[in-house]
């Protein structure tokens, strides 16, 4: 939500990353009777950030289409993709929903994702080994009457809930998330404050989420003249059917916050406009356009919006771009996928 230092960007990037990883390893292990409609109860009380994502409208929507375009141009990407379905999980397919929940400010990054789909438990535990395993072991234990798998070289770990649900993250978390599934320990939405911003979430998107700016985040970002210092709390909604459409609310802890945040924006949106002759044609130049903000009270509304054309040009231009490297490599080239 602002400036982070680089170790703080590169803890929180991996965490993401390890996050969508996870989210689509975890899709792979439910199958059978529904389990609570509302994922997000599952996440404990030490989440920052929460994100949902419907996974029917995501995978099936036409910005994922076009992103398709550039998997199938990369041979690492689409070896990658192969495997997961190989190991039955096909987003495509299979995923429902997944709800992620996160850290944000800590000295330590934690996360948890949870997956609601149809699947083989069998499976995707199997691919869950094979690959999160790598340079160390799986360790298998009992939490909460059920089997808790924990890669240790990764800090990763996998619970099967349910014949519909699998829960997939950090080892501290996986466990807080398994006693949540046993109606154990505080949720996210005891946290002051928490469950009224995942009330006001625009539930209707493909994508949305709430975060929560903690008292220690706040210090911190004061600190570094970050802009959380102004930010209490924030809810995002996302579409990405036709094209991307973002919104995000930003609550103020006074007046002047969102005046300041504005002016901020107008700063980005400049430097966008200054570099936009080298992200031709989807870009800077598109996102300054397609950028917006406003004040109310003590809120700022931030607005985002790409159309389909100028996704579909620039996914274009990626996708050659790949397949000219590929080619140049030549098939025998070390890079050109991963290692069986």
């Amino acid at each position: 939500m602002g400036v982070t230092s680089g170790s703080e960007r590169g803890i929180t990037g991996r965490a993401w990353r390890w996050a969508l990883a996870a989210a689509l390893v975890g899709a792979a292990a439910g199958c059978g009777a529904r389990g609570p409609s509302d994922l997000t109860e599952y996440l404990p009380a030490q989440a920052d950030i929460v994100v949902h994502a419907d996974g029917r409208r995501v995978f099936k929507g036409d910005v994922f289409e076009r992103i398709k375009k550039v998997r199938d141009a990369s041979l690492p990407l689409r070896w990658g993709w192969d495997r997961l379905v190989k190991a039955g999980v096909d987003p495509e397919r299979n995923v429902e929903e997944i709800v992620v929940g996160l850290t944000y400010g800590a000295e330590t990054t934690d996360f948890g994702a949870v997956v609601r789909g149809a699947f083989v438990p069998r499976d995707v535990i199997a691919y869950f080994k094979e690959v999160a395993g790598k340079g160390g072991e799986i360790r298998t234990e009992r939490h909460a009457g059920r089997d808790l798998h924990t890669a240790t070289a990764r800090k990763l770990a996998l619970a099967v809930v349910s014949r519909r649900i699998v829960l997939v993250g950090t080892p501290a978390w996986v466990r807080l998330m398994l006693d949540r599934a046993e109606g154990k320990g505080p949720g996210v939405r005891s946290r002051p404050g928490f469950a009224a911003l995942l009330g006001g979430a625009p539930k209707d998107q493909s994508i949305w989420g709430a975060a929560i700016v903690s008292d220690a985040a706040r210090a911190r970002a004061v600190k570094r003249d970050s802009v959380e210092r102004l930010i209490t709390g924030a809810v995002l909604g996302a579409d990405l059917a036709t094209g991307i459409r973002a919104q995000l609310t930003a609550d103020c802890d006074s007046d002047a916050g969102p005046i300041e945040l504005q002016k901020r924006l107008n700063g980005l949106v400049a430097q966008l406009r200054d570099m936009a002759e080298y992200f031709q044609p989807l870009g800077a130049e598109a996102l300054a356009e397609g950028l917006g903000g406003g004040t109310k009270g003590k809120q700022f509304l931030v607005s985002l919006s790409v159309p389909m054309d100028k996704i579909e040009l620039y996914l274009g231009m990626v996708a050659a771009g790949v397949k000219e490297r590929n080619e140049r490599r030549g098939p025998g080239a070390p890079s050109s996928a991963p290692a069986p």
